[in-house]
């Protein structure tokens, strides 16, 4: 499980600097996530898994803002 966490908080954090500081669109910075974290050495997850992750981040970041 503990991986798992890490992965959210990896996810979180390299997306948001994606968005932020670089001026990526939302399906670059998924796309940088996904790559970025896949090739990281101790990650256990493959990019289809980090994908579907990063978009669902994606989305409840989106429903939160919309509030």
């Amino acid at each position: 499980m503990g991986q798992y966490k890490n992965l959210f908080i990896d996810i979180e954090e390299c997306l948001g600097d994606a968005l932020d500081r670089t001026g990526m669109t939302n399906e670059q910075a998924i796309n940088y996530t996904v790559n970025e974290l896949a090739n990281k050495r101790d990650n256990p997850f493959g990019k289809d898994t980090i994908r579907e992750l990063t978009e669902e981040v994606m989305k409840n970041w989106a429903e939160e803002f919309s509030k």
